[in-house]
């Protein structure tokens, strides 16, 4: 996709620079490939110098052929060189960010929404970018535009989030906009160190004198129930002993309903292969000798542990499922009542004939 410059920056470049936006157009129109050939400096493109550029900035045409309009006919000339990394490893999107260049970004979100998800050379998103270098109202922008949960809560290559780098780098405004997203954000998660954004406070914040960038924040984790690394893995371990006895309870429960329909099926001494006065064909051996009420007793106990351990099925699965099969389960179970009750009345007939 990309092609290198044998002189230190192409002609283009050097055009992109000075924004001369006719003799951007005008070589685009000859030489189109251009668009997709980064210098020999920083291996960058020239879309990586116009999203370097501020507004305004060195202006040299009229303001209606200015610095997006450079952006925009580059992303229409090669759109793909949205995800080409320089020799630093940020792409075009990742320098805007730097720059807090709010309306560059917008311009290459609405061309490659995609281009978004790209990471620096040490896996730092537009946002994490946003948060170094203190832009909060291009921050605010790309969050409400964008609202990629995995783009929010997404790690760089330490493990820190966004809400990390806010809080170590002291940004209270920041810290109080990405709180403010509620359950859309990680306030508990962890980096590489095991750190959440309440060790970080911990750890930066100042023993002999506090700021009011302390205190603010302080009241603000106090506020969103913020908690410690060694709470979140306590919660962490509680929760896997617990998946772990519901893993455990779903299996013993699934061996006891198999057994308990087993035995439904084929109960013990088999059943009466023909029909004859004193039985009928289907019916359980077992229900016709001189002890029935041992019968009984077994079917009304393999009944028990039939519901019993469908119940238990039931409340394990995930609740999704619950409000679909709830419905026609209790059907089920009063089926299945029924015919066991039809079952000992036709017993009791047959016996008294």
């Amino acid at each position: 996709m990309e092609k290198s410059c044998i002189f230190m920056q192409s002609p283009l470049h050097v055009a992109v620079k000075k924004e001369h936006f006719n003799f951007v157009k005008e070589i685009l129109r000859l030489k189109p490939e251009l668009a997709e050939v980064v210098d020999q400096l920083k291996r960058s493109s020239p879309l990586h110098i116009a999203a370097a550029r501020k507004e305004g900035a060195g202006l040299a045409e009229p303001a209606e052929h200015g610095h997006e309009h450079i952006i925009k006919i580059l992303l229409e000339e090669a759109p793909n060189m949205c995800f080409v990394h320089d020799q630093d490893g940020m792409t075009p999107l990742h320098v805007a960010a730097v720059n807090g260049n709010t309306q560059v970004l917008e311009v290459f979100l609405k061309k490659k929404r995609q281009a978004a998800l790209e990471r620096t050379a040490r896996g730092e998103t537009i946002l994490h970018l946003c948060v170094k270098n203190c832009h909060l109202d291009t921050l605010k922008a790309l969050v409400e535009s964008t609202y990629d949960l995995e783009l929010l809560n997404s790690q760089d290559s330490d493990g820190n989030t966004v809400l990390h780098l806010a809080v170590a780098y002291k940004e209270v405004e920041m810290v109080e906009f990405l709180l403010g997203k509620g359950d859309k954000i990680d306030k508990n998660a962890m980096n590489k160190k095991h750190q959440t954004i309440n060790d970080i406070f911990e750890l930066t914040k100042k023993t002999d004198e506090v700021s009011e960038a302390d205190k603010k924040i302080e009241e603000l984790l106090k506020k969103k129930h913020a908690i410690r690394a060694k709470k979140v893995l306590k919660r962490s371990e509680d929760e896997k002993w617990l998946e772990e006895q519901n893993t455990a309870l779903m299996v013993v429960a699934s061996c006891i309903a198999t057994l308990s329909f087993q035995v439904g099926i084929n109960p013990p001494g088999g059943v009466w292969q023909d029909d004859n006065k004193g039985h009928e064909a289907g019916t359980s051996i077992m229900s016709y000798d001189k002890d029935k009420d041992s019968y009984n007793i077994v079917q009304v106990s393999n009944t028990i542990g039939l519901m019993s351990s469908l119940s238990v099925i039931l409340l394990l699965i995930r609740p999704s499922l619950q409000a679909i099969l709830c419905i026609r389960f209790e059907g089920y179970i009063v089926d299945c009542c029924n015919r066991e009750c039809n079952n000992l009345l036709v017993h009791d007939r047959v016996s008294h004939k």
